[in-house]
C-alpha cells in the first residue's frame, strides 16, 4: 500500500501531460525516455510520475521533490516571463512618453507665453500708431486752419 506522501504526490500528478514533444528528455530517476512526465519545482529535473514518488522517498536524495510542475505550468511560466518582459517594455514606453509629454507641455507653455507677449506688442504698436495718426490729423487740421487764416488775412 502507498504511503500518505506517495498518495499526495499521486493526487498532484493528475495533470500529467501525455505524449509531449520532449524526445530528448529522460527521467532523472530511471534514465528512461519521458512520455508522461512531471518536473520538480525545486531542482527543475524531469521524472515519470511514479519515479518522482520514488525519488522523493529516496533517503540519499538531495532534493525531496515534494512540489512538482506539470508541462502546463512550465508553459504558463514561459508565458509569464514573456508577459513580464512585455510589461517592462511597456513601462519603459510609458516613462518615455510621460517624459516626452512633460517636455511638450513645457514647450507649449513657452509658446503660449511668447504669443501673449507678441499680442501685447501688437496692441502697443497699434495704440502708438493710432496716437500718432490722431496727432497727425490734429497737426494737419491745425496746418489747414493756419493756411485758411493766412489766406483770409491777405
Amino acid at each position: 500500500m502507498a504511503s500518505s506522501d506517495e498518495q499526495g504526490l499521486d493526487r498532484r500528478s493528475a495533470n500529467i501531460i501525455k505524449n509531449c514533444d520532449i524526445s530528448e528528455k529522460v527521467c532523472n530517476y530511471c534514465d528512461k525516455k519521458l512520455i508522461d512526465f512531471m518536473q520538480c519545482i525545486k531542482c527543475d529535473e524531469y521524472f515519470h510520475p511514479s519515479c518522482l514518488v520514488r525519488a522523493a522517498n529516496k533517503k540519499s536524495s538531495s532534493c525531496r521533490h515534494d512540489s512538482v510542475k506539470t508541462q502546463d505550468e512550465i508553459e504558463t511560466e514561459d508565458i509569464s516571463d514573456d508577459i513580464r518582459v512585455e510589461n517592462k517594455f511597456m513601462n519603459m514606453q510609458v516613462k518615455y512618453l510621460t517624459t516626452f509629454l512633460k517636455e511638450v507641455q513645457c514647450k507649449n507653455r513657452i509658446l503660449i507665453d511668447n504669443n501673449q507677449l507678441l499680442l501685447e506688442k501688437i496692441r502697443n504698436h497699434e495704440n502708438n500708431e493710432s496716437k500718432q495718426n490722431s496727432k497727425r490729423k490734429k497737426n494737419w487740421i491745425n496746418t489747414e486752419k493756419t493756411l485758411q487764416d493766412n489766406l483770409t488775412k491777405t
